[in-house]
Protein backbone atom coordinates (compact mmCIF):
# COMPACT_ATOMS: atom_id res chain seq x y z
CA UNK A 1 0.00 0.00 0.00
CA UNK A 2 2.79 2.18 0.42
CA UNK A 3 4.09 2.14 -3.07
CA UNK A 4 -0.26 3.63 -3.87
CA UNK A 5 1.03 6.60 -2.23
CA UNK A 6 4.78 7.14 -3.07
CA UNK A 7 3.43 9.46 -6.39
CA UNK A 8 0.62 11.05 -3.79
CA UNK A 9 4.12 12.15 -1.65
CA UNK A 10 5.82 13.10 -4.70
CA UNK A 11 3.05 15.50 -5.73
CA UNK A 12 2.11 16.90 -2.61
CA UNK A 13 6.02 17.88 -2.30
CA UNK A 14 6.43 19.08 -5.38
CA UNK A 15 3.07 21.33 -5.21
CA UNK A 16 4.18 22.68 -1.79
CA UNK A 17 7.61 24.03 -3.07
CA UNK A 18 5.55 25.88 -6.28
CA UNK A 19 3.44 27.74 -3.61
CA UNK A 20 6.33 28.84 -1.70
CA UNK A 21 8.08 29.72 -4.65
CA UNK A 22 4.84 31.57 -6.11
CA UNK A 23 4.41 33.59 -2.29
CA UNK A 24 8.54 34.38 -2.75
CA UNK A 25 7.84 35.75 -6.50
CA UNK A 26 4.79 37.76 -5.33
CA UNK A 27 6.62 39.42 -2.63
CA UNK A 28 9.62 40.25 -4.56
CA UNK A 29 7.30 42.04 -7.37
CA UNK A 30 5.47 43.83 -4.75
CA UNK A 31 8.67 45.14 -3.16
CA UNK A 32 10.39 46.41 -5.79
CA UNK A 33 7.88 47.97 -7.21
CA UNK A 34 7.62 49.92 -4.31
CA UNK A 35 11.36 50.86 -4.61
CA UNK A 36 11.13 51.46 -7.93
CA UNK A 37 8.03 53.74 -7.61
CA UNK A 38 6.32 52.17 -10.48
CA UNK A 39 2.65 53.50 -10.09
CA UNK A 40 -0.46 51.52 -8.77
CA UNK A 41 -3.00 49.91 -11.11
CA UNK A 42 -5.36 52.31 -12.42
CA UNK A 43 -2.83 55.72 -11.56
CA UNK A 44 -2.61 58.28 -14.10
CA UNK A 45 -0.31 57.78 -17.56
CA UNK A 46 1.80 60.72 -16.43
CA UNK A 47 2.67 58.76 -13.09
CA UNK A 48 4.49 56.07 -15.03
CA UNK A 49 7.58 58.43 -14.98
CA UNK A 50 10.31 57.34 -12.26
CA UNK A 51 9.09 60.02 -8.97
CA UNK A 52 11.51 62.04 -7.72
CA UNK A 53 12.06 62.55 -4.03
CA UNK A 54 9.67 65.91 -3.16
CA UNK A 55 11.29 69.01 -3.50
CA UNK A 56 11.86 71.37 -0.12
CA UNK A 57 9.34 74.17 -0.20
CA UNK A 58 10.09 76.04 2.79
CA UNK A 59 7.12 77.54 5.06
CA UNK A 60 3.99 77.74 3.78
CA UNK A 61 0.95 79.68 5.42
CA UNK A 62 -2.31 78.46 5.29
CA UNK A 63 -5.12 80.75 6.32
CA UNK A 64 -8.24 79.56 8.66
CA UNK A 65 -11.26 81.75 8.53
CA UNK A 66 -11.93 83.52 11.53
CA UNK A 67 -12.43 81.26 14.64
CA UNK A 68 -11.86 78.11 12.92
CA UNK A 69 -10.61 75.03 14.14
CA UNK A 70 -9.25 72.18 12.90
CA UNK A 71 -10.94 68.73 13.77
CA UNK A 72 -8.74 66.38 12.17
CA UNK A 73 -5.65 65.76 9.53
CA UNK A 74 -4.51 62.88 7.48
CA UNK A 75 -2.11 62.51 4.81
CA UNK A 76 -1.62 60.41 1.69
CA UNK A 77 1.08 59.26 -0.38
CA UNK A 78 0.83 62.93 -2.53
CA UNK A 79 -2.09 65.41 -0.33
CA UNK A 80 -2.75 66.51 3.08
CA UNK A 81 -6.64 66.83 4.05
CA UNK A 82 -7.31 69.10 6.59
CA UNK A 83 -10.83 69.04 8.27
CA UNK A 84 -11.58 72.34 9.85
CA UNK A 85 -14.60 73.44 11.58
CA UNK A 86 -15.65 77.35 11.51
CA UNK A 87 -16.96 79.37 13.71
CA UNK A 88 -20.99 78.99 12.68
CA UNK A 89 -20.75 75.60 12.47
CA UNK A 90 -19.98 74.63 9.05
CA UNK A 91 -17.20 71.89 8.36
CA UNK A 92 -14.49 71.99 5.13
CA UNK A 93 -12.10 69.96 4.20
CA UNK A 94 -8.66 71.93 2.95
CA UNK A 95 -6.33 69.67 0.34
CA UNK A 96 -2.75 70.56 0.09
CA UNK A 97 -0.20 69.21 -2.17
CA UNK A 98 2.61 67.40 -0.24
CA UNK A 99 5.58 68.06 -3.16
CA UNK A 100 5.07 72.00 -2.94
CA UNK A 101 2.89 72.82 -0.04
CA UNK A 102 -0.13 74.75 -2.51
CA UNK A 103 -3.49 74.46 -1.64
CA UNK A 104 -5.34 72.32 -3.99
CA UNK A 105 -9.15 73.04 -3.22
CA UNK A 106 -11.04 73.19 -0.69
CA UNK A 107 -14.47 70.65 -0.14
CA UNK A 108 -17.27 72.39 1.72
CA UNK A 109 -19.25 69.72 3.42
CA UNK A 110 -22.80 70.94 3.48
CA UNK A 111 -25.40 69.54 6.68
Amino acid sequence: MNKNFLGLKILVAVMGVMIIVGVGIVAYTIISRMNAGEPIAGASPDSKRKRLPPAVFGEVEAKLPAGATIEEMESGRRRLMVRIRTADGEQHILIFDLADGRKLGTIRLAP
